[in-house]
């Protein structure tokens, strides 16, 4: 008793938050951990200085904006939504025929896997040829500026003209909202390919 009354006495001199903390101590002393942690309540948390295995998971709700990545609703950022303005996805394309004669006709078709907000224009750059400043990379790093789709050959062979086309408007130098046709034509008999990549900006 005598113990309790001196702590008691020093108490009074005290404030209010350092008289808890000298008797949460006092208790730990005299009757162990288990005692002074029974003494801690809500009053003495502070907000922000629970860590993540003190929490109860079940009794947290859902994040603000947890549907969102850099402000990009989620419904954006999967196959088969609107390509977000400004991003650009990539791809490859291979076309390998054997042709009878010259300008027989091989094709193999682009998806985007996602669809623009308008249909893109469309350029090849053929291998060899310089880059543009529409379509300002290459087959190693395809590239394109926004509203532009841009086909890189790669390698090709027996091939002549080369053009990019919508699928569904049959339009030369345009595509669809949602991918395009590659077309080459042979020189002459013989096998024909042409292989390389493509980009696509959203506008």
């Amino acid at each position: 008793m005598a113990r309790i009354n001196s702590i008691l006495t020093r108490a009074r001199r005290l404030s209010l938050p350092t008289t808890i903390l000298a008797l949460a101590a006092s208790f730990v002393a005299i009757g162990g951990t288990a005692t002074a942690a029974t003494m801690i309540t809500g009053w003495d948390i502070k907000n922000g200085t629970v860590t993540g295995l003190d929490v109860k998971e079940s009794s947290l709700s859902k994040v603000p904006n947890a549907d969102k990545l850099d402000g990009l609703d989620a419904s954006k950022l999967v196959p088969g939504g609107v390509v977000p303005k400004g991003v650009t996805i990539r791809g490859t394309y291979g076309i390998s025929y054997p042709a009878t004669g010259a300008q027989d006709e091989g094709v193999d078709s682009l998806s985007f896997g996602a669809s623009l907000t308008f249909a893109p224009d469309a350029t090849v750059i053929a291998s060899g040829e310089a880059p543009t400043a529409q379509c300002p990379g290459s087959w190693s790093n395809p590239m394109a500026a926004p509203g532009q789709l841009c086909v890189y050959e790669r390698l090709t062979g027996n091939a002549g003209e080369r053009i990019v086309m919508g699928a569904t408007a049959n339009q030369t130098g345009r595509a669809d909202r949602f991918g395009a046709v590659v077309s080459i034509r042979s020189l002459q008999a013989g096998t024909t390919w042409s292989v390389g990549t493509w980009a696509v900006t959203a506008p």
